[in-house]
Order: structure tokens, then sequence, then C-alpha cells
């Protein structure tokens, strides 16, 4: 990285002067910007060196001394003042401010442009980062070398932490940390150092997080590895800065694999599962190749086509041990050779995703969940003495799609009527979903397919609402209708008579079937 040094004594201008606060001569400088108004000093950035004339700061005592305190605000790495042009030298107000400030003054010559300067502090930057560039790839061939030929986390940690020129500590997923290092070249009985890296031993990631909200000499950034097992916390300080996050995100894939290498992960099949699960309901910025690598990871066939059937583990109160077992085994007994489930659990939610071939037929396949589904309920009631709501997604493919599936379940599970076993299908659910971000279609349903029957239910406190929801779910038969009702069949034609006169229908059009199914989502929309 460029610094004042460098720009003094290496970048090949000749004649700067550094001016005030030599101690900063290692400041880095990171861009180049002008100063040719006394408003543009808000868009200037952290380690910017300022290039001025110094014509916005002529006769004006004042901005000079607010310029550069300014400047020392926002962080900028220095100010270079061209003399001979509209100064014959730096103004005391402006060396005494900085002098107070330890801010930089840089006097440069009359005979530079400052596109020459920018030019040379630009080319720099850019042979730097090139070459920081290769110097990653060379590292992370090495760290993945390490890491196949089983190295101790020691050994990882150290090489990370040497690169970085940061401490680093590695916690598994109960956040037990399982080793700490800082950089060779780093004092050890530096105070704060020793401090951090004991904290991230004994007492976790929230006290270390308090004590660096009251010591702003370090800062933390942590992060997840993909296998959700652990996570890495590296070190810095306040001038430093963090690698680009492609980099990071490499070193946290070959750290999950290190885990996986030296078994320190819970490897039970539960922990896996809440893993799994947990990183799919909380990542929604993995990228399609984070997602892959995650689903390789843990067994789940990205290639297949599949269904997301889950349920509410709430229904099961207490939730004894083996409850989740015997579930997974009911599952298991149920299973087809084209169709394996992947079980995936947390506290709260039971869900499975049934996978079938690619070019499988979606409706069929959604039918074949459906009927698992039934028998589940039944082998699960015995589990509970409540409900047991269960919510089916679409058939989806494609491994982007994941999360959409587990989405729809959750949300045909939650739509599910309390106090009743039910499955509920997300794509059986469409039309009611849509209805409900249009009220005034609502309305309009409900007035032309629904109004007459519910003011005469008001008026003669009748249930005809009940028959016609009823009629509609027997598919048009009477007699199937009365029994899910316990009325006499002859009563319930007499109801389905009165509907009919009521709403001027014959049940023979099958569009205005339709409506009046709409009409009863809207109803129950607004209910």
């Amino acid at each position: 990285m460029p610094t004042i040094k460098w720009l003094l004594k290496d970048s090949g201008l000749s004649n700067l002067r550094l001016l005030t606060s030599f101690n900063h001569i290692n400041s880095p400088i990171r861009s180049v910007n002008v100063l040719d108004n006394p408003d543009v000093s808000k868009w200037f950035k952290k380690d910017e060196l300022i290039l001025t004339t110094g014509f916005v700061l002529l006769n004006n005592p004042e901005l000079q001394r607010s310029i550069v305190r300014d400047l020392k605000e926002f962080g900028c790495a220095a100010l270079a003042i061209k003399i001979r042009r509209f100064f014959h030298s730096i103004p005391e107000e402006i060396l005494d401010e900085a002098a107070k400030l330890d801010f930089p003054i840089i006097e440069l010559p009359f005979f530079y442009s400052f596109s020459t300067i920018s030019k040379i502090i630009f080319n720099q930057l850019n042979i730097e980062a090139n070459a920081q560039t290769i110097s990653r790839q060379r590292f992370i061939q090495h760290f993945m070398d390490s890491v196949l030929n089983h190295s101790s986390w020691d050994n990882l940690l150290r090489q990370l932490a040497d690169f970085l020129g940061m401490p680093v500590s590695l916690i598994n997923e109960q956040k037990l940390s399982l080793c700490n290092v800082a950089p060779s070249k780093m004092v050890l009985s530096d105070n704060s150092v020793q401090s951090l890296l004991e904290s991230s031993y004994r007492q976790g990631i929230s006290a270390i997080e308090k004590k660096l909200s009251q010591d702003t000499t370090f800062r933390m950034q942590c992060m997840n590895l993909p296998s959700q097992k652990g996570k890495l916390l590296i070190f810095y300080q306040k001038e430093q800065h963090l690698p680009a996050d492609d980099f990071l995100q490499r070193i946290l894939r070959l750290l999950a694999l290190a885990f996986e290498q030296q078994k320190l992960s819970l490897q039970n099949y539960e922990h896996n599962s809440s893993f799994f699960l947990h990183a799919i309901m909380q990542k929604q910025s993995l990228s399609e190749q984070e997602l892959k690598n995650l689903c390789s990871f843990y067994g789940f066939d990205f290639h297949k086509s599949w269904i997301c059937l889950t349920t509410n583990l709430a229904s099961f109160g207490g939730l004894p041990e083996d409850v989740v077992t015997k579930m997974k085994q009911d599952i298991m007994q149920l299973i087809e050779e084209d169709a394996p489930p992947f079980i995936c659990t947390n506290h709260n939610i039971f869900c499975c995703f049934y996978l079938f071939s690619i070019n499988c037929h979606p409706l069929k396949t959604l039918h074949a969940v459906r009927q698992y589904a039934k028998i589940l309920i039944q082998k699960w009631r015995s589990y509970t003495v409540s409900s047991v709501p269960i919510g089916l997604s679409s058939c989806h493919n494609g491994v982007t799609s994941i999360r959409q599936s587990l989405e729809e379940s959750l949300t045909a599970l939650n739509t599910t009527a309390s106090g009743m076993d039910e499955i509920h299908s997300y794509l059986h659910l469409l039309p009611s979903l849509i209805l409900e971000g249009s009220p005034k279609n609502q309305s309009i349903l409900i007035y032309h397919f629904l109004e007459p029957v519910i003011q005469y239910d008001h008026e003669h406190h009748t249930n005809l609402i009940g028959t016609l929801r009823a009629y509609l779910k027997a598919n048009y038969n009477a007699s199937l209708a009365a029994k899910s009702m316990y009325l006499h069949r002859n009563t319930t034609i007499n109801h389905i008579e009165k509907i009919k006169e009521l709403l001027d229908i014959k049940f023979d059009n099958a569009e205005e079937n339709y409506l009046i199914y709409l009409a009863l989502l809207a109803f129950d929309i607004q209910q």
C-alpha cells in the first residue's frame, strides 16, 4: 500500500516536504482527491490524499483551520498544498491547526500537475493490488494443501494470522474456542491482544463484543463456516483493512473441510440436519455455488425434484426425546425407491424433502406426498393430544429454489386451520393467497356470489354458507355434503335448492362455480 513515506522517498517525485505530523509518515494512501471549493470536503474519504492549489483557502484564516479539522475528522491521509501558485509558503494557520490535531501537511512544488501526482499514485495502487491478488492465490493454494494434509488447528490458524497480520480465533457450534493465534510479529505481551484471546477462550463471543465496545483498539469480524459448524473470528485494528470477501469465503470453506476431517464437529444426524435447516432458513445471500456446496456437505441431492413437507413440533407438547426419532422412522417406512426423503429438524420445525426424478410429473408427485401425509397424520396423532397440521410445497427443482420450497411449506403450514388435522398444499392455497392482497376484489366476489345467502343466514339464523361450502367440497354430491354436516340428506337438498334460488344459479356453469369458490375464500379471509 502506498504511504506518505513512499510518496516522499520512492514515488519518483522530488522536492516534496512533510511539514507536520512526522509520526504518520507510514500512514497509507488509498486514493487521491482535489480540494477546489470549501463544500467538496464532505465527499472526501478515509486514507485519501487531498491535493490543492490553496486558491479556495486564500485570505481566509478561519476556513484554513476548519478545512484541516474536517480532513482530520474524515480520516484523510494528508493535505498536500502547491506553493508558488497562490501561496508563497504554507499559511501559519494551517500549520498551527495541523500541529494541534497531529495531521500531515505536505508542501508540493509548483511544477508538478495534479494529474501527474494522481497518475503515479494510482499506478502504484494497481501494481500493489495485482501483487496482492497473486499473493492471496498462492496462500490459498498453500493453505488448501495444509488442510488436505490434516495439519493441526494451531498450524492452520498460525498461517492465517501471519498472512493477515491479525489475531484469529476459531470456535465450534457450541461457541467453545478451539484455537486462538496472534501473528508471530505481534508482541504477545500486549495486554489488549492477550486479553482478547483469553476472552475468546474462556467467555465466548458476547464477552468479546462487550470488551470491544469498551476498548476501541480492536474490532472483530465474525464469520460462519459454510457448514454452520463453527465461526472464524478475526481481530483487526482501526487502521487495518480485511481482505476481499471472496478470499475470506475460500478460507471459510477450507476450514469447514478441516472440521470434517478432524471430526471436531458433532457428527450425529440430528445435529447435521439442524445445521442444514438453519442455513436454508437464515442464509438468504448464499450464491448458487455456495448452496451446491452446502447440499453436497449434508447429502441433499439437488439434481432431483422435490416437495417439502413440514409440521410444527410445538404440536407435540413437551416433545419426548424419542418422538422425533419415531417420526423419522414413520417416514422411512413409507418411502419408495424413486422418492427417498431428506429429513431435517430443529427445535420448532420437522421438515422432510421428498426427492423425485427430475423428469417427474409435478401433480402426480404432489398427490403421492399428500397420501404419505394422510398416513403420517394417523401415525403422529398417537404421539400428541393436539392436532397435527402439515404444510406441503409445490414441486421444485434447481438448487436455488430449496429455500422457496421450504417457505411455501411453512406458508401452507401456518395457513392450516387451528384445531383440525389438515394437509394444506401451497399450490392449492394460491387462489386465497392471491386474493389476500386485494380487498377490493374480495368485496366484489362476496357481493355478487354470497351476499344474498349471508343476508338470509343473518335473518333466519341458518347456515346456508356452511352447506354451500360442504356442497362444493363434496364435488356437488348432496349425500356426501349431508354426511359431512351430520344432516339428513333431504334437509341438505332443501338447503341447496334455497341457495340456488337466492343466487339464481344451477351449479351447471363451471366458470360461475369457480367464482363461487373464490367468493367463499374471500369470505374466509375477511372473517
